[in-house]
């Protein structure tokens, strides 16, 4: 049975999406499984990057669920927040140099 139809029949055994969620990531693991924070950096570019994305579709909130504007609201302010921070570090260690 290929992927797609086992995915289709998955939903119809179990059409409760927090069980069925439960199922598919048992079934097929998750990214934040394999992902090693650690590892990753974002420059600064990337950042303000994706802060522009996520202004721009908060400006266009009508078209997501709940859930969705509460996971990009939360991440902009995480974003936000840390990029204040480096530019703070920055800013001192230009400071010091000085």
């Amino acid at each position: 049975m290929n992927t797609l139809n086992r995915l289709y029949s998955l939903i119809v055994q179990n059409p409760n999406d927090k069980e069925l969620g439960e199922i598919v990531r048992d079934i097929y693991g998750t990214d934040a499984q394999k992902w090693d924070k650690s590892k990753d950096t974002v420059t600064r570019e990337q950042a303000l990057r994706r802060v522009d994305y996520l202004k721009t579709e908060l400006g266009h909130e009508n078209y997501h669920d709940g859930w969705t504007i509460k996971g990009m609201k939360e991440e902009l302010k995480w974003l936000e927040l840390e990029l204040d921070k480096l530019e703070e570090k920055q800013l001192n260690l230009f400071n010091e140099l000085n």
